[in-house]
This record gives C-alpha cells, sequence and structure tokens, in this order.
C-alpha cells in the first residue's frame, strides 16, 4: 500500500490498531473504541479544543441541556459513542452476518425493482446504510467526501468495498454529477449522504435555518428529475450496544410533484430537508456534525 509510506507515525500507529480491532468480537471491538473515544474527549476538553465549544453550546441550545455537569457527562458519551462507530467500521461485516442490524421497512426494499436514489445522513453508524443499499441486489454507485484523516479514508473506503454487490465509489469533484448520471443510466442505484459538510458548512438539514438549493440535497433531487427515479429516505439508529436498526422510509416519487424540472426539483430538495430534519432533531446526540454545526455560519463563497 503506497499510501502508507506517506502516513506520519501516528497515522501508521492508528491503522495498525484498526487492524488488529478488525480480529476481535464485535463487542469487544465497540468496546474498545468506546474508551477510546472517551480518552480522546479527556484530552480535547484539556486542550480546550473549539469543537468541544461548540458540542457543548450546541448540547445546550438544541439539546436543551441545561445544567453544566449534565451537559459535560453528554458531550463525553457523546465523544465515545463516535469513538465506537470509528472502532466499528472494522467490524461491519461481522455486525450484519450476526443478524446484529435489524430492518424496519423490509417491505419497501421488497417493492422496488427499478434504480433508486438512496439517500442518509451521518446517524449513529451511518456506514451501514451500505446494508440497505446490498439488500436492493442492484450495482450502485457512492458519492463521498474525502476527510482530512487519511487513515480514516482508507479505512471507509476499504469497509464500502466490501458491500456484497458491484460498488463504484465517486469522490466529490466538478464531474462527480456526470459520473453519477452514466451509473444510473447504466441501471446502478446511487447512495448520497445529503448532511455533507464543507468548508466548515453543513449543508442540511436546515434546523431552522434558510438553506440554499445546494449541496448534496439539491443534487440529489436534480438527479432525481434528470433521470425519473424515485429517491428511497433510510438511516441508521442504535439498537443496543453493537446492534443497530436501518429505518427505511416511503419512496420519494417525482411523479407525485407538480411544476416545471426546476420548481419540481426544489419541490423534492424540500422534502428531502423536511425528512432528515425530522430524523437529525429527534437524534441529535447520535448525529456526527454536531459538534461542527455551527447555525449562524452562512454558506460558503464560491471559489472562483
Amino acid at each position: 500500500m503506497q499510501a502508507f509510506r506517506h502516513w506520519t507515525t501516528a497515522q501508521k500507529a492508528e491503522y495498525l490498531m484498526a487492524k488488529c480491532l478488525a480480529l476481535l468480537p464485535v463487542n469487544w471491538t465497540s468496546d474498545i473504541g468506546a474508551y477510546l473515544g472517551n480518552k480522546e474527549a479527556q484530552k480535547a476538553i484539556k486542550a480546550k479544543r473549539l469543537w468541544i465549544d461548540r458540542l457543548r453550546k450546541n448540547l445546550e441550545h438544541l439539546c436543551d441541556i441545561q445544567d453544566a455537569e449534565e451537559r459535560e457527562r453528554h458531550l463525553i458519551a457523546f465523544i465515545s459513542r463516535i469513538g465506537r462507530i470509528y472502532a466499528e467500521f472494522m467490524v461491519q461485516q461481522k455486525i450484519i452476518k450476526k443478524n446484529q442490524i435489524e430492518i424496519s421497512g423490509g417491505e419497501i426494499l421488497d417493492s422496488i425493482d427499478k434504480p433508486v436514489i438512496v439517500v442518509s445522513c451521518h446517524l449513529s453508524n451511518w456506514e451501514l446504510i451500505g446494508h440497505v443499499a446490498a439488500l436492493l441486489q442492484r450495482p450502485c454507485c457512492d458519492l463521498y467526501l474525502p476527510p482530512d484523516n487519511p487513515v480514516r479514508e482508507h479505512l471507509a473506503l476499504k469497509a464500502r468495498h466490501k458491500w456484497p454487490i458491484p460498488l463504484e465509489l465517486v469522490p466529490t469533484s466538478p464531474s462527480c454529477m456526470r459520473q453519477i448520471s452514466k451509473a444510473l443510466s447504466n441501471g446502478s442505484n446511487s447512495v448520497l449522504f445529503i448532511d455533507e459538510m464543507r468548508d466548515g458548512y453543513v449543508s442540511a438539514p436546515s434546523l431552522g435555518r434558510n438553506i440554499p438549493y445546494a449541496g448534496n440535497r439539491w443534487f440529489a433531487a436534480r438527479l432525481a428529475i434528470k433521470h425519473e427515479l424515485d429517491i428511497l429516505p433510510a438511516y441508521i439508529l442504535p439498537n443496543g450496544k453493537g446492534h443497530y436498526r436501518a429505518i427505511v422510509e416511503p419512496l420519494i416519487q417525482p411523479s407525485t410533484f407538480e411544476g416545471s424540472k426546476e420548481e419540481k426539483a426544489k419541490k423534492i430538495a424540500d422534502k428531502l430537508d423536511e425528512t432528515i430534519n425530522s430524523w437529525v432533531s429527534e437524534n441529535l446526540e447520535h448525529w456526527y456534525w454536531l459538534p461542527y454545526y455551527e447555525p449562524q455560519r452562512g454558506f460558503p463563497a464560491v471559489k472562483k
């Protein structure tokens, strides 16, 4: 692996630890991840990281946790959960093989007989949305935004490549819509996480903000109109330690919207925002972007 040569010593150590975690039972890996997350929380609090301050503010204002001591307990628990999820990247197929993921809405999956656009968001162990995509038994095109940490990018992509379906991974780029359009035209499904963060701005859900028609939410809506494809909303929630539930919701069908193509795309984008608003607002402490979400931050200017 050529990339390994260019990693720092700390990154190599993180990678080797992840490889070791992959050899352990799911619960052991999950618990070790939570322990490491707890340690990271203590270090970040001591170092007074900016994202820790944002997390405190969001726990207070969005989650309505007013007591400072209780808020600190929730903060540490949140980061421990993130550590658990990162560790579980290494054992996702074990989670699936051990039937530790339950499907709610399986009858919707059974009714689908043509390509769809699967939309999701970063709730709980979001990478398990690949199991939902695999149950559709169709090749899939997955758009992703490469993270800053090359080790986590490598591990996440490796986990996705284990989905038991033909998979095309498409990094965000000026040509990504063309690549995904081609895949959809050839009969593949697509997976889009529509709450992505770029340049410090979390694009969706609105959570009371006035958000533009932009980002993956707008991308999904335009693809649905262009290819006349239904959108399948689905997300992941915890269901006990090392256990999860995939919630599959009814299809969003472009044929049910009226107006010009632009008007229909906007109505679909509004429906998508309404959908993930309910997911995230009801499960804020399981939303990955909670430490990074800034309600007052404006949409980033387009770089020329």
